[in-house]
């Protein structure tokens, strides 16, 4: 069981930010295996962009639209499109220029304004599989299901539980007791 704070099971709007998020890092993890036949273009020093960001930001958008078709956008490589009191910020491939040369550290960053106030994002780090979500008046929470492998009798390794940093616990941990701090 994947162990997630209270605001994100509460919020929709955070949740679906998080579905597109990790489409696009699926989508971004998948490409890895031909960076060299890649398409990119440069927007300025050290600014890229490469086809996979354009595909990533394009099934965001379209993730989000299948609930919300009215809601608006401000993406950062087709710019702001729609008219609404809600607008999705979008950081398709936080990180091309890692990308591009293999480095495993970048990101999807996905942002809800309502009215111009901020009122939820999230990271998606689809190396590691990790989200780390804010919602307005909930903090910031590093929302991650973490597959520990634990090795068993005959080498062979077993997966144990699901493991959640609340910021204060660790939860379902056959690692570290329920009341762990630190």
């Amino acid at each position: 069981m994947l162990c997630y704070s209270n605001a994100t099971l509460m919020q929709p709007l955070l949740n679906i930010g998080m579905r597109a998020a990790r489409r696009a890092g699926d989508l971004i993890v998948r490409s890895l295996s031909r960076l060299d036949s890649l398409k990119i273009d440069s927007k300025g020093r050290n600014d890229f962009v490469t086809d996979i960001d354009r595909k990533a930001e394009a099934d965001i958008i379209a993730t989000i639209r299948r609930s919300h078709p009215q809601h608006a956008f401000l993406a950062e490589e087709s710019g702001r499109t729609g008219d609404n009191e809600f607008v999705w910020i979008i950081d398709p491939l936080d990180g091309t220029t890692n990308f591009l040369h293999g480095f495993p550290t970048f990101a999807v960053s996905i942002a809800l304004e309502h009215k111009g106030r901020l009122q939820h994002a999230v990271v998606y780090d689809p190396m590691r599989q990790e989200f780390f979500t804010a919602s307005r008046g909930d903090g910031a929470f590093p929302s991650v299901g973490i597959l520990y492998q634990v090795p068993v009798a005959g080498g062979q390794e077993q997966p144990r539980e699901l493991v959640h940093w609340d910021g204060r616990y660790w939860w379902n941990s056959p690692i570290l007791p329920v009341d762990y701090q630190v």
